[in-house]
């Protein structure tokens, strides 16, 4: 866990270089000031240990069914910014609580590149958090129907990758996307893990975890 801290500490963020990779086919990264009053929201890539400590995975939740644009989509804990939050940074960590239901401390040890998403109007600031101790989940029902982890060095594999197709506006599309747990991860949920991954490839994470 200390490595994927230095590298964070160490290594610019890839920003667009990453997101291009997996943004859904036809889409512009567009940029949030050229739409009015976008919606600020947070995100948290959350990390946790293997008891034994040699493996590291992320936190996923598939949320609940509703009539929101993202609903039943695989994504990161997170959601919208609160006026009464100090900073993104806590509404990361606020959402997340209520999300996933963990009491264990959090420590944030990095952020992600801000990724505007048209379709619902939101700015998303990620960042990146870690447990270091065991955790419990109890996820919240009403906006999580089911969380899992996965392996980061699960995302290494080329058969972590495939295409997703879906419908908007009435018009079949499509979208690179991770395989985790039989779900699809797509959209801005992996284009933000795209940068994610690709820090710590520059940071020579996975030549140090492969020797």
């Amino acid at each position: 866990m200390n490595s994927i801290v230095n590298i964070l500490k160490s290594n610019p963020l890839p920003g667009e270089i990453a997101h291009r990779l997996m943004k859904p086919a036809g889409r512009r990264l567009a940029r949030a000031h050229a739409f009015a009053n976008p919606v600020h929201s947070a995100v948290m890539l959350l990390l946790v240990e293997s008891e034994s400590g040699n493996d590291t995975s992320i936190v996923f939740i598939k949320r609940a069914i509703s009539n929101g644009v993202h609903s039943g989509q695989i994504a990161f804990p997170g959601g919208r910014y609160e006026l009464t939050d100090e900073s993104f940074a806590q509404t990361a960590l606020r959402e997340t609580r209520e999300e996933t239901g963990i009491v264990a401390p959090v420590d944030i040890i990095g952020r992600l590149s801000d990724l505007f998403v048209p379709p619902s109007n939101y700015l998303i600031h990620p960042y990146v958090g870690i447990v270091r101790e065991p955790v419990q989940f109890l996820p919240n029902e009403a906006e999580v129907q089911w969380l899992f982890t996965e392996n980061i060095l699960h995302f290494v594999s080329p058969f972590s990758r495939d295409t997703y197709y879906y419908y908007y506006a009435g018009e079949s599309r499509q979208a690179p996307c991770f395989i985790s747990n039989g779900y699809a991860i797509w959209g801005a949920t992996a284009m933000i893990l795209s940068e994610f991954l690709l820090i710590l490839q520059n940071g020579g994470y996975f030549k140090e975890k492969n020797k």
